[in-house]
């Protein structure tokens, strides 16, 4: 199921960091003040204003790195997914490093600003990285009890 889920966020990922790749800094001005005409909002809201404000201050080359930074994350996401779904005991340790390596960020943004989809998402990456650890160490308590001297190896594939 995690690697469901990693292959879904790379495909998503791979899509996004193709498209803002493509884009210029106009086109997404000027599509940002199509769709909030299309959804009416106030020109004079803070957050519309907020945007416009920060959009219209992106150059070229920051769009590019914006977009190669989303392709690296969708890549890196779908050797996750790739090597859970082969069983790849490397695949859970670095899921377990990387999803882990974000929560500190997912909780200050929680504190900053809670919201559902912020705190589902922060549940959702403990609830992984909890799971996937439990599972590691209940497959080298096996390793350890059937190995000949007691040393599992951590370097070796699941078996299965």
């Amino acid at each position: 199921m995690i690697g469901g889920y990693k292959l879904a966020k790379a495909v998503a990922l791979l899509i996004g960091g193709g498209v803002v790749l493509r884009l210029k800094p106009n086109d997404i001005l000027v599509g940002v003040i199509r769709l909030a005409a299309r959804l009416r909002f106030d020109p004079e809201d803070e957050l519309f204003r907020s945007a416009i404000a920060r959009l219209s201050g992106l150059s070229e080359k920051r769009l590019e790195v914006i977009g190669a930074g989303i392709l690296f994350y969708g890549l890196l996401y779908s050797i996750e997914g790739v090597g859970l779904f082969l069983q790849k005991r490397w695949a859970e340790y670095l899921v377990v490093v990387t999803t882990s390596l974000l929560i500190p960020l997912e909780v200050y943004e929680v504190f900053k600003k809670a919201g559902p989809l912020r705190i589902t998402v922060l549940l959702a990456n403990v609830a992984i990285v909890a799971y996937l650890i439990g599972a590691i160490r209940s497959d080298m308590s096996r390793r350890t009890q059937r190995e000949p001297g007691g040393t599992p190896s951590d370097c070796k594939d699941r078996p299965g």
